[in-house]
């Protein structure tokens, strides 16, 4: 059984008959050599085909697992809050991502049949749930940024009910963007595969191919960089102060602590996101004109589809590689992460000493607002004053 192109974005594992049909591609079954002759005598391409034999297996090895560990974790952390709820449902979300592109890629390369209902549904489950894991992380990220920027506002603008409207949203719109799958796809009884009817042929190659790529790739890197690149100038300007005026108050220091964990952690997967999805970015731009500018059969050629199935891995390992991240990143996750495994009862704070850590709410004031009430209390102190001690009390 082939299969045939139909995404617009190396989302998935793309495979060989995509690549030699010159379309990106959600499908991952090998594609036979005659497809274009003469290509099976580079090594570059037996390298190419074998990457895609085997890379999704590694993925799930490294993925599946740690996701699970993540969600475990995350959970065992106290309070419900908006970055615990965007951490854990990312973690299901990239398993799913993972499940249904390892799946596909067996069925079809055991030349299974899917009939029409099968094709439809593997098609949109590969496509839903890498574009749905892309929106959670930018919903991750714009909510740090306004931690961060609007720390005394926060709870107003994006309470933990705000939060569930905010994935609520994106799980429906991303299910409606998707779900022209239903009806443009079906499958070949007498060539067994997967294809577009005729009549959406050229819409999916013409415009949903733009389309997809802006839901999937652009749109989101370019969130990505901006809310970051501000967060990173907030903290830039914030820790010289944070040094300076917490070093008498412990509590808020680890508060403080706590809060730059975070902001670590998020910018450290929103760069690690960007490095493995910039390429794919990029490809969209020069993909036509790279191919239809290199002779058929040639090395040219091959370098281009090895490209091409290099894109896809580094976009399939954005839902293998978060765990490992957040490890490396938070020790608050690490400690909790040992405590799960060694099934340990978490640590108990002493009385009146509180963790911010995934939490969304009154915590985020100690990153910005703590600055200005820590200088008034240090202002306070120096001048023996203690007129406004009520009000400085009430802001923190």
């Amino acid at each position: 059984m082939t299969t045939h192109a139909f995404t617009s974005y190396p989302n998935s594992s793309g495979n060989m008959t995509d690549l030699f049909n010159g379309t990106t591609a959600n499908d991952t079954t090998l594609a036979p050599a005659h497809n274009q002759p003469g290509m099976e005598q580079f090594l570059l391409y037996k390298v190419t085909v074998g990457i895609n034999e085997y890379y999704l297996w590694v993925i799930f090895a490294l993925g599946f697992p740690g996701n699970v560990l993540s969600l475990l974790t995350i959970l065992r952390m106290p309070t419900v809050s908006s970055s615990k709820m965007h951490v854990a449902m990312l973690a299901i979300v990239d398993n799913f991502a993972i499940v249904s592109k390892l799946l596909y890629h067996q069925l079809t390369s055991h030349e299974i049949s899917l009939g029409d209902a099968g094709c439809k549904v593997m098609l949109f489950s590969g496509n839903y749930f890498s574009i749905l894991a892309s929106w959670i992380l930018v919903a991750m990220t714009l909510e740090r940024f306004i931690a961060v920027w609007f720390p005394l506002k926060v709870t107003r603008i994006y309470s933990k009910k705000k939060a569930t409207i905010v994935l609520i949203t994106i799980v429906i719109l991303t299910f409606g963007f998707n779900s022209i799958f239903f009806a443009v796809i079906f499958e070949h009884e007498d060539m067994g595969m997967c294809d577009y009817h005729g009549q959406f042929y050229d819409f999916m190659l013409d415009y949903w191919y733009w389309a997809d790529a802006l839901a999937y790739a652009v749109v989101p890197c370019l969130l990505v960089i901006t809310s970051n690149a501000l967060i990173i100038i907030n903290v830039q300007m914030s820790s010289k102060t944070q040094r300076q005026l917490t070093n008498n108050f412990d509590q808020s220091s680890r508060r403080v602590r706590d809060q730059q964990q975070i902001t670590t952690m998020l910018i450290v997967i929103s760069l690690v996101f960007l490095a493995l999805m910039l390429p794919n970015s990029i490809f969209y731009l020069v993909s036509d004109h790279w191919k239809n500018s290199t002779p058929s059969g040639s090395y040219q050629l091959v370098e281009y589809y090895f490209a091409k199935q290099f894109i896809h891995v580094l976009c399939d390992l954005n839902h293998a590689v978060n765990f490992f991240l957040y490890f490396l990143s938070m020790a608050t996750f690490r400690r909790r992460f040992i405590d799960t495994i060694c099934c340990r009862k978490p640590t108990r704070k002493p009385k009146g000493a509180t963790s911010s850590v995934f939490k969304t709410s009154h915590s985020y004031v100690s990153f910005h607002s703590t600055h200005s009430n820590l200088k008034t209390r240090a202002d306070m102190q120096h001048s023996h004053s203690l007129t406004n001690v009520s009000d400085v009390s009430s802001e923190v």
